[in-house]
């Protein structure tokens, strides 16, 4: 059960980061560039840290795996895993980035926010509709995304890649004939089992688009740029918006 696997990762031993007081970082920008990433140790101790940290209205966040990417450092090359955060009023929004392969889990906050109660919710993969979930409805849509994303991954590469495309295709017939909301469910399903695809994104921004959803448009946009840096304005046009 993968609300089980996510007690486990949040009662590691990182759960502990809060023991002691937390530390400002001298870095203004220490977790929100990827130059600047969060030393952790595993994905246990993104989870921990990452549901431990609270925003200056002292909430603490619901969180997904926006992205992950290989960049060079003094290290060598090292994949540098990138969050989206959203506080429980909906109020602060975050892009925080995490490198992982340390042996300790940093006490450092990234600027204004602080460590507080382990109260945070969230998963290490992608929500395509994590803008819209509630932060006390987050867990059900983590269990239902990890249902569907494990079915699919059992059905080997090739029936997982025509099952996106089935997807694709079922997003696209709706979006003929005008139901956009169940287009946007069959985009999301398709976002859940690959979401590296320029088209899906556009197509999603469309539909978006289509309902006015301003606030949604940008925020998708934002995670373009981060997804897709080189491309991202053949997703988001200035005239779109």
């Amino acid at each position: 059960m993968i609300f089980k696997r996510i007690s486990k990762l949040l009662s590691s031993s990182d759960r502990k980061i809060t023991d002691n007081c937390c530390q400002s970082s001298d870095s203004i920008t220490f977790g929100l560039i990827k130059t600047e990433p969060i030393p952790t140790n595993d994905i246990s101790g993104e989870m921990a840290y990452l549901s431990s940290l609270h925003c200056p209205c002292k909430e603490p966040f619901t969180f997904h795996r926006l992205c992950s990417f290989k960049m060079n450092n003094d290290k060598g090359e090292v994949i540098i895993d990138c969050y989206e955060l959203l506080c429980r009023k909906g109020t602060h929004h975050y892009f925080l980035y995490f490198d992982m392969y340390h042996p300790q889990t940093s006490k450092k906050v990234p600027n204004n926010l602080t460590f507080g109660s382990p109260e945070g919710r969230g998963w290490n993969n992608f929500l395509p509709d994590f803008d819209t979930i509630k932060f006390d409805l987050i867990l059900s849509h983590i269990l239902k995304a990890d249902r569907y994303k494990k079915d699919i991954w059992l059905l080997g590469d090739s029936n997982k890649m025509l099952a996106h495309s089935n997807e694709m295709l079922l997003a696209r017939d709706y979006m003929d004939k005008n139901d956009i909301n169940n287009a946007i469910q069959h985009l999301d399903m398709a976002l859940l089992i690959d979401h590296k695809w320029e088209q899906l994104w556009i197509y999603k921004k469309r539909a978006l688009i289509h309902l006015g959803k301003i606030d949604e448009i940008r925020s998708w946009c934002d995670k373009a740029k981060i997804v897709f840096p080189n491309t991202w304005k053949s997703i988001c046009k200035d005239n779109d918006i």
